[in-house]
């Protein structure tokens, strides 16, 4: 038996028995802005606000009393039991393989055999089933095949026969994807699947990524389980984020965004309950190590998907991102480096290929606040710059400030702060400054290890 087999023969035995029919402290938290003014015109900024609230997903049906094991509710001899689950598990495969009529005998043998056995009813359920399986399955198999065909009207009408079979369309096209040899069948098939939000299909969809299939059938794999994913039970993101701890390729990246996502909506950033969630304590480093090689690669959509997923996931560096532009304007990008030096002096602000006597630069990161307190900010340049705290503006000296100390303050909460700062150079001399101090904390410059920004591709240290 296959491996991709046991997943479908997993799931429809588990139908026969049960029957069926805060953010990282790295990774720059948003925080909230009040209306009071500080010292200087800085708006007072608080990050104190509770997290953003969890996706819940809806508590399962609990019964009116204690749960009752059926097997449990009289005395069951072991090994009438065993035969008993074999024969469950042999039924559940012949229908998994669209064995209807051997199902339906094996079934109603088993009614024979096990007369006695408190789940009897299971069976008696499964046979029912499988007579409604036999009705419905006519014209199933050619509908399957149409789904390969040239002409659209037919691929349509095989369509909705599948989508109208219920349950039963579900084993034809859960089968057609493990066994078919034709890739458009299976593709249609997987579409469908999606279409129907058969989320039990996603541990089939998965194995199948894996065996290599050709491009339209990969894309359609990959467009389902994006789709399907947002609802896996836990057993489901394990698997998928096994997956994605073996890609050295990056081939299953989508799977990876969707346990980002997770990381931050579901568990809100608790590495601890996010490795629970898969399955491995260590998944967040994991994942975190999967974006960083994606910053690393040659291929740059592979590159902007690192950097779209960088923050969300913490992968963060010490220092601020500084674009440097030709010119006073902030216009013409020269180039992009890691800047962690602050005070940064002429020479130091200096632009391979540009003059600097003609620059500009845009900084742009996080400031690590160490604890809630009134803060006071001083600034000197040679010449104009401007800053913003949460996008709200807390200096705006563009013109010329010929180096006289320019100061804002209020009150900050403990946290990461994204900050912006501008500036400008136009002539032989240049430099910027930026120091703070409070209540709690002698004045001192801006350190690296009071920056961070997100990690990007190409990145290159001062």
């Amino acid at each position: 038996m296959t491996g991709k087999s046991k997943i479908a023969l997993v799931f429809l035995a588990a139908c026969i028995l049960n029957g069926c029919g805060k953010p990282d402290e790295e990774s720059a938290p948003a925080a909230d802005t009040t209306n009071s003014d500080g010292a200087g015109g800085l708006k007072i900024i608080d990050s104190a606000a509770p997290p953003p609230a969890m996706v819940q997903r809806p508590a399962p049906t609990q019964p009116a009393g204690p749960a009752k094991d059926p097997v449990r509710e009289g005395p069951v001899d072991p090994e009438l039991d065993a035969a008993f689950r074999a024969d469950l598990t042999e039924i559940a495969r012949l229908e998994a393989e669209t064995e209807f009529n051997d199902a339906y005998k094996a079934a109603r043998d088993a009614r024979d055999k096990f007369k006695g056995h408190p789940r009897h009813t299971q069976i008696e359920e499964a046979i029912q089933r499988l007579k409604e399986a036999r009705r419905r399955a006519v014209g199933l198999p050619y509908a399957v095949r149409n789904l390969g065909s040239a002409e659209p009207a037919e691929v349509a009408v095989a369509r909705q026969e599948l989508m109208g079979a219920g349950e039963v369309g579900f084993i034809f096209l859960r089968k057609a994807i493990r066994t078919t040899d034709n890739a458009k069948v299976a593709t249609e098939a997987t579409k469908i699947l999606a279409t129907l939000r058969d989320e039990a299909a996603v541990p089939l969809l998965m194995a199948k990524l894996q065996e290599n299939p050709p491009d339209d059938l990969r894309e359609a794999l990959k467009s389902a389980v994006r789709q399907l994913a947002g609802k896996a039970n836990a057993e489901t993101l394990a698997e998928m984020y096994q997956l994605v701890k073996a890609d050295t390729t990056h081939e299953h990246r989508d799977m990876a965004g969707r346990l980002c996502q997770i990381y931050v909506e579901e568990v809100d950033r608790d590495k601890d309950k996010f490795g629970e969630l898969v399955g491995d304590p260590d998944a967040r480093n994991a994942l975190r190590e999967y974006v960083r090689n994606a910053l690393a690669s040659d291929d740059v959509a592979l590159q902007t998907w690192g950097e779209k997923h960088a923050a969300v996931i913490g992968v963060i560096v010490n220092g601020l991102r500084g674009t440097y532009f030709k010119g006073q304007g902030l216009e013409e990008v020269l180039f992009e480096r890691l800047d962690t030096a602050f005070p940064a002096t002429a020479a130091e602000l200096k632009a391979p290929g540009a003059n600097r006597q003609d620059l500009s630069i845009r900084w742009t990161g996080y400031l690590r606040v160490p604890e809630k307190d009134e803060y006071r900010f001083y600034f000197k340049a040679d010449d104009g710059f401007r800053v913003w705290l949460h996008d709200k503006p807390i200096a705006d000296v563009w013109h010329f400030a010929g180096g006289k100390e320019h100061k804002a303050g209020g009150v900050i909460s403990k946290g990461m702060h994204p900050i912006k700062i501008e500036y400008h150079n136009k002539g032989a001399s240049g430099h910027f400054s930026f120091e703070w101090k409070a209540k709690k904390m002698d004045r001192r410059p801006v350190g690296k290890d009071d920056l961070f920004t997100p990690a990007w591709s190409g990145m290159k240290a001062e």
